[in-house]
C-alpha cells in the first residue's frame, strides 16, 4: 500500500484528504491497523498517529481509498470523483499548505512511506493551489522526489480522490497524442453517435493545452479548452454547435490542439471533423 494523493489546502469548508493505493494486482489488502502520522521536525519522532480502518475493511487489487473526515464533502465539491472509494476518519494528522510530512504507518508500526511535501510543488503556473491535490505520476515513482508528484489536472476537477489519479502515467501509450472518435457524425442523431470525443493521451502530466474548433475557412467555432493543465490521458467532447450554442452547418472542421510544457516544448496538433447530415 502507497501514498497515492494528497490535499492539504482545501476551499473554505472542504475537508483535506489523503488517498491510499494497493499496488497488488492480484491480493486484497486488509487495512485494519494501519494509520497515518507525521513527525515532531526533520527525521524526527513519529506523532500524530491516527489509526484507520477496522478488522474485516480490505482494498481491493489495485484500489483506491480516500481518507478524509467528511467524504460526502469531498464528494460534492469533487463530483467527478463521486463514485470514488471513501473512508471516514476521525482525524488526519497535521498537513500544513507550506509544506510537511505524511507517514503510512504498518500494524507493525513501521514507517512504511514518509512522504515530505512542499507547497512549491504544484504546477507554477496555478493561479492558486486551493483545492489542488498533489497526484503522484505512478505507483513506483519514488515518494520523496518532486518530479514525482504533480498538481491534479483541470480537466478533472483538480483533485481525484479514490479512483485513479488524472496525472497517471499508463504502461502503454497510443502512438497518436490526440485522438477523435467519430470522425465523421451527426448532430441530429440520425445515424450513430450525436457528437464526437476528443480524447490526448501524453507521455507526462505537467502539458498546459488549448482545443479549439475551426471552420474549413479558418474562422473559429468554440473553444473547448484554453490553457488547461492537463493529466496524462483526459477526453472533450463536440456536440456540432458555436459559442452561441447553435448547430453549425455541415462540413469538414479542423479541430486545433495546441500543446506547451515548461521546458518550452511546444505541439500544434490539427485534426480533420466532419459534421454530417440526413440526406
Amino acid at each position: 500500500m502507497i501514498l497515492n494523493e494528497v490535499l492539504v489546502d482545501p476551499f473554505a469548508g472542504d475537508p483535506k484528504f489523503v488517498e491510499l493505493h494497493n499496488t497488488s494486482t492480484r491480493k486484497f489488502l486488509s487495512i485494519a491497523g494501519w494509520s497515518l502520522a507525521t513527525r515532531a521536525s526533520e527525521g524526527g519522532e513519529v506523532i500524530q498517529i491516527r489509526p484507520f480502518g477496522e478488522e474485516g475493511m480490505l482494498l481491493d487489487p489495485q484500489g483506491y481509498l480516500a481518507l478524509s473526515v467528511d467524504p460526502l464533502r469531498l464528494q460534492f465539491s469533487y463530483p467527478q470523483s463521486a463514485n470514488g472509494n471513501f473512508l471516514e476518519v476521525v482525524s488526519l494528522p497535521s498537513m500544513p499548505i507550506a509544506g510537511g510530512a505524511i507517514l503510512l504507518v504498518s500494524p507493525e508500526q513501521k514507517v512504511v512511506e514518509a512522504l515530505n511535501y512542499r507547497e512549491d510543488w504544484h504546477h507554477p503556473l496555478l493561479r492558486s493551489s486551493k483545492g489542488v491535490s498533489l497526484e503522484r505520476i505512478a505507483p513506483n515513482a519514488p515518494i520523496g522526489l518532486e518530479s514525482s508528484w504533480h498538481s491534479a489536472s483541470s480537466t478533472s476537477g483538480h483533485a481525484t480522490p479514490g479512483k485513479l489519479n488524472s496525472t497517471f502515467l499508463g504502461a502503454h501509450l497510443s502512438d497518436e497524442l490526440i485522438q477523435v472518435t467519430p470522425k465523421v457524425f451527426d448532430p441530429e442523431g440520425s445515424w450513430g453517435p450525436d457528437f464526437c470525443t476528443i480524447s490526448y493521451q501524453l507521455d507526462q502530466g505537467g502539458w498546459v493545452g488549448s482545443f479549439t474548433m475551426y471552420s474549413a475557412n479558418g474562422r473559429e467555432v468554440l473553444v473547448l479548452g484554453q490553457n488547461q493543465l492537463l493529466g496524462t490521458s483526459g477526453t472533450y467532447s463536440w456536440t456540432g454547435t458555436d459559442a452561441a450554442g447553435r448547430r453549425v452547418l455541415p462540413g469538414n472542421y479542423v479541430l486545433v490542439v495546441q500543446l506547451f510544457d515548461l521546458t518550452g516544448r511546444v505541439k500544434v496538433i490539427k485534426k480533420m471533423v466532419v459534421v454530417a447530415t440526413k440526406l
